[in-house]
């Protein structure tokens, strides 16, 4: 049951304040952080070792996942996401000389290349999120992008959202909306979890 008042606003002001203390987060953390996450998603990929991954080019305040993404393009399909309208993702194989251009919402940074709409059965699917409570629910970055995705993704696909440990939240803590798509675990900089109920 949704005991948020509010949900769009609810999700705004925390979205606001889970931005404002990824941006605080002191560089020599970040740095250990990244380590961290690298660690983590070696460990998944090793879980996970059949199949194309499904990952996210971090920004900035994001999860520090790209020194991990990049040791693995030499033995796995890593696939990264490219917006459409009508909030609809397709994806584009990250390789070695692979370019990237800031088309994305906000100027994220998108790959060139061809795109489709997702790859053959992923290995799994890094997830973007601000925060995820013990129920599984995501905080998004509230564009419904990966909702929607999601949604049409067969659910024996691990989803797996990425976030600072910190910002794993007790059950019932985040709002929630009928159509925000859950995850099964997360990756953090301490290693990888199941949510707690």
């Amino acid at each position: 049951m949704n005991v948020h008042p509010g949900t769009a606003a609810g999700k705004d002001d925390l979205r606001r304040r889970i931005r404002r203390a990824r941006r605080e987060l002191s560089a020599p953390f970040r740095e250990q952080a990244a380590q961290g996450f690298r660690r983590a998603l070696s460990g998944l990929a090793h879980e996970h070792p059949h199949g194309p991954i499904l990952a996210f080019l971090p920004t900035a305040e994001e999860p520090g996942l790209e020194p991990g993404l990049r040791d693995l393009l030499g033995t796995r399909e890593v696939w990264l996401p490219v917006t459409q309208p009508d909030r609809h993702l397709t994806w584009s194989r990250w390789e070695e000389g692979t370019g990237f251009r800031a088309t994305g919402p906000g100027g994220l940074l998108e790959p060139e290349g061809d795109r489709v709409p997702a790859a053959i059965r992923p290995a799994f699917v890094l997830v973007p999120c601000l925060a995820v409570d013990g129920r599984g629910i995501r905080l998004g970055m509230g564009g419904g992008f990966y909702d929607t995705f999601l949604t049409g993704l067969d659910e024996s696909v691990e989803r797996v959202g990425c976030i600072f440990a910190r910002e794993l939240l007790p059950a019932g803590a985040l709002p929630a909306d009928p159509w925000d798509a859950a995850v099964h675990r997360v990756l953090t900089e301490r290693g990888i979890q199941r949510p707690a109920a």
